[in-house]
C-alpha cells in the first residue's frame, strides 16, 4: 500500500513538472528569431524590398543582413548573393536578374536562427580620452589616422605607440600634440611621417594621455568581449594586413566600386566588405565619408551605429542611432525608425552595469516599446517576437537590480 502511494505521488510530481515545463515553454519567447541571413558580400547590384513596402523602396543588400518573411530580393545583371537559409545550409546562391520573395528561395521552414550583431561595452566615459581608431581592428595602411575621444577642458595630449613583445611592450614613438578643433567630439592626428611605420605581423596599441591626468588606459573593458578569435587581434590592439591580403581585398573593392564618384550603395557595400575582413577602422571611415557629405539616408547612420557598437564605442553608437531615428522620422521611414530604436535599446541594455541605477534600462524600455508599436503597425511578426524577447530580458535585469 505504501509502495502504491509512493508510486502515485512520484507520477503526480512528474506530471506537474511536465505541465509546468510545457507552460513555460509556450509562455516565454525564445531568444532566437526567424531570419535568413546573407553570409558573403554581394556581387553587383543586389537589393531587397522590405515586406509591406512599395516595390520602388529598395535597399542595398550587405553581408549579415537578415531577411524576414515577406521580404523580396532583387538582383541585377551579373549579380550574385549567397544566403544561409537554414542552420545546416552551406549557402544558397541567388543569381542575376531575379525578383523573388525570400520564401520562394529559402522556403518557409528551417530558418537560420540567431542575431549576428555583437555589442561590446566600452567608449562610454566622456572624461576619458579613449581610443576611437585604430581600435580592435586590422588595417590596410601603414600610417593610419589616429583618433581618440576629445576630453572637455584638455588642451594637450601625449600619444604613445607601443608594439607588443613576448615579455613586455616596446615604445615605438611618442608625440605631444595640442588639442585641435574636434570633429563630432573626436580628436585626430595624422600618423607621423618621420616615425617608424607599422610592420606586418606585429600587434600595436595606442595610449593617449590628456593633460587633465586622464588616460585611455583608464577605460575598463571585458577582454572576453575583445578576443583574438573574432578579429585576429585582442583587446584594443591593431595589426597591419600582409601584402597578399591587402591585394586580395583591393581587387574585390575594385569590383564593388563601379563608378567615380561611387554611389552611396557602393560605399555601404564596400564598408561591409571591409568589416567582413575585420577592417573596422576602414569600414567606419567609409560610412563617415557619407555622413560628412550630409547623406539623408537613415540606414547609413544606423549601420554606422552598428559598427561603433561592435567596436565598443558606445557613445558614438548612441549618437549615430539617434541621428538615424531623427532622419527616419523626417523621411517617414517607419521600418528604419523601428530598427534604429531597437538597436538603441539593445545598446542601452549593454551599457548598463549592475552597479548602475535603472536609468539606462528605462531608456531601453522606451525604445523597445516604440519599436514594438511600429512593428505591430507594419505586421512584422518576427520582429514583434524579437522585441518581446528583449523586453523579457530587460525585465530580468530590472528584477536583479
Amino acid at each position: 500500500m505504501k509502495y502504491r502511494i509512493f508510486t502515485l505521488l512520484r507520477s503526480l510530481k512528474f506530471a506537474i513538472f511536465f505541465i509546468t515545463t510545457l507552460i513555460l515553454t509556450i509562455a516565454i519567447p525564445t531568444a532566437n528569431v526567424q531570419a535568413w541571413i546573407v553570409i558573403d558580400d554581394p556581387i553587383g547590384e543586389v537589393y531587397y524590398i522590405p515586406a509591406d513596402q512599395p516595390l520602388d523602396k529598395k535597399y542595398p543588400v550587405y553581408r549579415t543582413l537578415r531577411f524576414e518573411e515577406g521580404d523580396i530580393i532583387v538582383t541585377g545583371a551579373n549579380s550574385q548573393v549567397i544566403l544561409k537559409c537554414s542552420k545546416k545550409d552551406p549557402g544558397t546562391e541567388v543569381t542575376s536578374n531575379r525578383t523573388e520573395p525570400i520564401t520562394n528561395i529559402c522556403g518557409n521552414s528551417n530558418p537560420f536562427l540567431g542575431d549576428p550583431t555583437e555589442i561590446r561595452r566600452g567608449g562610454k566615459d566622456p572624461l576619458i580620452p579613449y581610443i576611437v581608431s585604430p581600435r580592435y581592428t586590422r588595417l590596410l595602411t601603414k600610417q593610419p589616422t589616429l583618433k581618440w575621444n576629445a576630453v572637455e577642458g584638455a588642451t594637450r595630449y601625449i600619444i604613445t605607440l607601443y608594439r607588443e613583445g613576448l615579455r613586455e611592450d616596446s615604445k615605438v614613438w611618442q608625440k605631444s600634440v595640442e588639442s585641435k578643433e574636434p570633429v563630432e567630439g573626436v580628436e585626430e592626428f595624422s600618423y607621423p611621417s618621420d616615425e617608424e611605420q607599422l610592420e606586418v605581423g606585429a600587434d600595436y596599441r595606442l595610449v593617449v594621455e590628456a593633460n587633465n591626468e586622464r588616460s585611455s588606459q583608464d577605460e575598463k573593458i571585458d577582454l572576453d568581449d575583445y578576443d583574438v578569435e573574432r578579429r585576429g587581434v585582442s583587446g584594443l590592439k591593431f595589426r597591419l594586413l600582409g601584402e597578399a591580403e591587402v591585394q586580395s581585398i583591393q581587387e574585390a573593392s575594385e569590383k564593388i566600386i563601379q563608378g567615380q564618384p561611387p554611389s552611396e550603395e557602393e560605399v555601404i557595400t564596400l564598408a561591409f566588405h571591409y568589416a567582413k575582413n575585420n577592417l573596422y577602422a576602414e569600414a567606419i571611415e567609409m560610412l563617415n565619408s557619407l555622413v560628412k557629405s550630409d547623406s539623408q539616408k537613415s540606414d547609413i547612420y544606423r549601420i554606422l551605429g552598428d559598427f561603433y557598437a561592435q567596436s565598443g564605442l558606445n557613445l558614438l553608437a548612441k549618437k549615430s542611432y539617434l541621428k538615424a531615428i531623427d532622419q527616419a522620422k523626417e523621411t517617414q521611414e517607419v521600418l528604419e525608425e523601428a530598427l534604429a530604436q531597437q538597436d538603441l535599446g539593445e545598446l542601452y541594455m549593454k551599457m548598463h552595469e549592475p552597479r548602475d541605477d535603472v536609468s539606462l534600462l528605462e531608456q531601453a524600455r522606451e525604445q523597445f516599446e516604440q519599436a514594438l508599436a511600429k512593428y505591430r503597425k507594419l505586421n512584422r511578426e518576427p520582429k514583434i517576437d524579437e522585441i518581446t524577447n528583449l523586453i523579457n530580458q530587460l525585465e530580468n535585469l530590472e528584477a536583479n537590480q
